[in-house]
């Protein structure tokens, strides 16, 4: 018997190997329509925006807040959109919501916002979501795709204007550390991007795997290590630039019980021989310093002498309570 195959197990084998090469493009464009059909049946569908930009970020911001009802629109919450509006000068600051909060300092933050109304945010890829912080998770990362731009938590305080490279093409998104070194990750609290950037669009793609016991999995341990897949990709800035004082107990001692920290601060190398640069805006970690804002007026930031109130007092000069 011949050792070689014959003409007909040639012809045989051949076909095989072409219906298998044919089954595994089908499947890859199979994945591909699914990824698409799933993001717009599982996401929010956002209203169009106008913008102008020249290819790089543009310079719009983006808040959400009111994703569950009954939302409170706090001191806080209008220092954060009020120094966002008077340090980076936007073209526009959109404010997404489901629910429209209501008060005094919400009255006067209108202003400074144009209201995008977006449908509630239950689930993501089949994956139920019950926290609103998870649900804004969506959002942001929704609004960023597909319009570019800044977002920003609801309690992010502006000081000094970005760096002209924030808005560049290249590499067209920025995040900063958090913890020294980025010890806990990337923070999604501030996200700089231009339309449609690809670290967004697998950033979102990752929440095909959420679970709502995963407090910060997603939202800062995985952008992490995304970056370090390939560091290239996105530019990362030292915490001190957004996420200083940090959230542990010395970080909220820092900012509401001493005057040691002058936020919006200049560079300079600590205590330990390490440098810290230029405040470009702070992320107040309201959840776990809420017994220092939740009662926050405007005398009592002008009264108390703390580096937290000395760093947001001209955003409230001439405000009343």
């Amino acid at each position: 018997m011949s050792k070689f195959p014959s003409l007909l197990q040639r012809a045989m084998f051949g076909t095989v190997l072409v219906m298998i090469l044919l089954v595994a493009s089908l499947w890859t464009e199979v994945r591909e329509a699914s990824s698409v059909v799933m993001e717009d049946a599982m996401l929010p569908q956002l209203p169009p925006i106008s913008t102008s930009h020249d290819d790089g970020v543009p310079n719009i911001i983006h808040f959400i807040h009111g994703l569950k009802p009954d939302p409170k629109f706090t001191l806080l919450h209008y220092i954060a959109i009020k120094s966002a509006f008077m340090v980076h000068k936007p073209e526009a600051i959109y404010f997404y919501h489901v629910y429209k909060p209501t008060g005094k300092w919400w009255d006067r933050s209108q202003k400074y916002i144009t209201l995008v109304q977006v449908q509630p945010v239950e689930s993501v890829f089949g994956n139920k979501l019950v926290e609103a912080a998870h649900m804004a998770d969506i959002v942001r990362m929704q609004a960023i795709l597909k319009y570019g731009g800044i977002y920003m938590d609801m309690d992010v305080i502006s000081f000094h204007p970005f760096p002209a490279e924030y808005y560049s093409k290249t590499p067209g998104l920025t995040l900063g550390e958090e913890g020294f070194g980025g010890a806990f990750g990337l923070c999604n609290a501030v996200i700089i991007a231009t339309p449609g950037h690809s670290f967004m669009t697998d950033w979102l793609n990752s929440y095909r795997d959420f679970q709502s016991t995963e407090w910060a999995e997603h939202s800062v341990h995985l952008p992490k290590k995304m970056w370090l897949e390939d560091p290239e990709r996105i530019r990362v800035v030292h915490h001190s630039r957004f996420f200083y004082p940090t959230w542990e107990p010395h970080g909220v001692q820092l900012a509401h019980n001493s005057t040691s920290w002058v936020f919006g601060g200049e560079s300079f190398v600590d205590g330990d021989g390490r440098r810290m640069y230029k405040q470009l805006l702070w992320h107040a970690w309201h959840h776990i310093a809420e017994e220092y804002l939740k009662d926050l007026t405007v005398a009592k930031i002008l009264e108390r002498q703390t580096s937290f109130t000395r760093g947001v007092a001209r955003f409230v000069e001439g405000e009343l309570d």
